[in-house]
């Protein structure tokens, strides 16, 4: 038998072991090896390579060191005990027996993860000179225009952005916070500055620097899997004791950047024309909706790449004639990715798999078929293996239950639903235009009809590359993702936010059906027609857009705040989650005295009830009789002065008191 089939087969044995003994010890053992194991499988069925022996040194250090560490975990394990206690051997000696055994065969998995990574590291030097030599073949200063101008928007709304939804301020707190996801404060505390507990519960400890067993603890008690939550950490983890939304915003700005090269990428699976390839990828970069989701500092950006990545593997996947262990890898570790994104990539992915096995099994392409479903099953038992706690959220969580109930109705909220889906596609991709453009859609669609009865119409397709079974794949799932989100969702009222995920793919493919309008009503003008259109499409978005996710809503009491340095600040809240929105404008004053709204007889007791101005934040709905109780408390306070109210998802309204 082959020397490299014998070893290669020896090391999967080796690597089995290691899965069984790791699960003794904990699951993200289990992970990492599984993963490795799917890798190894790939790779010797490719490579079939045999050893390079002079990589049995550092193999056998590495082994070396981790049976170190396991040994010292595996003597407190109870059934190591047991068995010592039977055959009368030390459970450390019993223990390094099993550790020298593992140890042995797992020589072989080192040396061969070794390899992996040496060989990888040589073909991907080969891949990026053959990547630079395909660059220089073809024309991409249009790619590298448009990433320079997304970048400079990307920065530029960031930097205006006023303030936060509650769940982008969750985002820093479940990614740092190591006690819970609420803010920690002790009631009627002075705090100096007033930004100190925001600090404690938004920003990484430089004890807990890189502390990902938080992220997932904090992750596991919540509803959303961990992997942008632990992106967010590591960014925090570089600059402890501090806030900044650029942590944040770097995230959304490199993967707006990827989503942008997607799009490219997927914009050339459908259109032969560079022009209307540039139009397009202009509207995108300066589109309000695109932008405005790129201020929303969640992991929905990084859902968007993820879902855009997906697309352009599957159409790839369908052009091709039959697809390798490379092609089924990538898609398992996009979708894996995906899972431990967010929830609704799966939903997405689900979709999109359905989709194109339908697709194969029309093409009689049996084999591809039962890769997608390995593939899908690998992603999706990895993911398991790694964030166990997303069954709960799925199946047992409040999110959960929800989105089942939501499942299980009647549907009546669908109807209310879909016309606010299509008032935020409008206002988002179609700058509240989408009556004009829905009126020339069905205008063309009769001419077109009219005109294929008579002959004088050829094919729909945009592209002589494009099969129809491309554009199945582009538009069946994105559709069926929105119907499918109405219908989860619709007992909370879907936010725009949860259709983020596709948003790069809905505007490739509304923009592509406008192209195509053009191209049907203005002949041999459709490409100035269609440009003129985006240009009035993307002007009108910015304009008439909201920009909901910047909150200029708040503009006036961050103002006050500023202009009032000097003012010591009393917060009265509801519950303490619902605190941190209200971080630009307490951060500006000398202090901040919190008290809780079922405590205000303890106001007159707090440190800064003597001073005879003050600002006060009253947190959730706004109540009179709060308002009242507290000057009553106070000891020279007489009137008040609404400020303003900002509504973050939850409400606080800024006051101010004086003699």
């Amino acid at each position: 038998m082959n020397e490299s089939k014998v070893m290669s087969g020896y090391s999967i044995i080796s690597l089995l072991f290691l899965i069984i003994v790791a699960s003794f010890h904990d699951i993200k053992y289990v992970a990492a090896a599984f993963a490795v194991l799917i890798y190894a499988v790939c790779y010797i069925r490719n490579s079939m390579k045999a050893y390079d022996k002079r990589l049995l040194i550092p193999g056998v250090v590495i082994v070396a060191l981790a049976g170190i560490h396991f040994v010292s975990l595996w003597s407190n394990l109870v059934f190591l005990q047991k068995i010592s206690a039977k055959i009368h051997i030390t459970a450390g000696v019993l223990t390094s027996i099993v550790a020298v055994i593992c140890g042995v065969l797992a020589i072989n998995g080192v040396v061969l993860l070794l390899h992996m990574i040496r060989d990888s590291f040589k073909g991907g030097l080969e891949k990026i000179k053959e990547s630079a030599k395909e660059l220089k073949k073809r024309d991409n200063r249009r790619i590298i225009l448009m990433c320079m101008v997304f970048a400079i928007s990307m920065i530029t709304v960031i930097a205006i952005k006023k303030n936060y939804h509650v769940d982008e301020m969750l985002s820093y707190g479940l990614s740092n916070h190591t006690e819970g996801f609420m803010m920690t404060l002790d009631e009627g505390v002075k705090y100096v500055p007033s930004d100190t507990q925001f600090i404690k519960y938004l920003g990484v400890s430089t004890d807990h620097r890189f502390d990902y067993e938080n992220v997932f603890i904090n992750q596991e008690n919540d509803v959303h899997p961990p992997l942008y939550y632990s992106i967010l950490h590591t960014i925090s983890s570089l600059f402890p004791e501090s806030f900044s939304r650029w942590y944040a915003g770097i995230i959304n700005i490199v993967f707006g950047l990827l989503s942008l090269i997607m799009l490219d990428s997927l914009l050339r699976k459908f259109l032969d024309d560079k022009r209307v390839m540039a139009v397009i990828l202009c509207a995108f970069v300066i589109s309000a909706g695109i932008l405005n989701a790129i201020a929303y500092f969640r992991m929905y950006i990084v859902a968007m790449f993820i879902c855009l990545l997906l697309l352009n593997e599957i159409v790839d996947g369908d052009r091709s004639k039959s697809n390798d262990y490379h092609f089924y890898g990538k898609l398992s570790l996009t979708l894996l990715c995906g899972a431990l994104t967010h929830y609704y990539v799966t939903i997405y992915a689900a979709l999109l798999f359905t989709t194109f096995g339908i697709i194969l099994l029309i093409k009689r392409r049996f084999t591809d078929v039962l890769g997608i479903i390995l593939s899908a099953s690998a992603a999706a038992l990895s993911a398991i293996a790694i964030f166990p706690a997303m069954l709960t959220h799925m199946f047992g969580g409040y999110r959960g239950k929800e989105a089942l109930e939501s499942i299980a109705s009647s549907g009546e909220g669908m109807l209310s639903n879909f016309k606010r889906l299509l008032t935020v596609i409008n206002g988002d991709f179609l700058g509240s235009l989408g009556v004009v453009v829905l009126v020339l859609g069905l205008l063309a669609g009769v001419i077109f009809i009219i005109r294929s009865r008579e002959g004088k119409e050829q094919s729909l397709e945009t592209t002589s590359g494009a099969a129809l079974s491309g554009y199945v794949l582009l538009i069946v799932p994105t559709v069926l993702y929105f119907f499918a989100i109405l219908k989860i969702a619709q007992e909370s009222k879907p936010s725009p936010r949860y259709f983020y995920p596709i948003y790069g793919i809905s505007f490739a493919v509304l923009f592509l059906l406008i192209y195509k309008t053009a191209g049907v009503l203005g002949g041999k003008l459709k490409l100035q027609i269609f440009a003129a259109s985006a240009i009035i499409i993307s002007i009108s978005g910015i304009v008439t857009s909201n920009w909901s996710c910047l909150y200029f809503n708040t503009t006036e009491l961050i103002e006050f705040s500023k202009d009032n340095s000097d003012l010591d600040c009393l917060v009265v809240y509801d519950t303490k989650w619902k605190i941190p929105p209200a971080y630009e404008e307490i951060k500006n004053f000398k202090s901040v005295t919190f008290v809780r709204n079922d405590h205000l007889d303890t106001v007159k007791d707090i440190e800064i009830s003597t001073e005879d101005r003050l600002a006060l934040i009253v947190v959730g709905k706004p109540d009179d009789s709060y308002i009242q109780t507290v000057i009553d408390a106070l000891k020279v306070i007489n009137s008040q002065t609404l400020i303003g109210t900002a509504s973050n998802e939850v409400k606080h309204s800024l006051y101010y008191l004086e003699n």
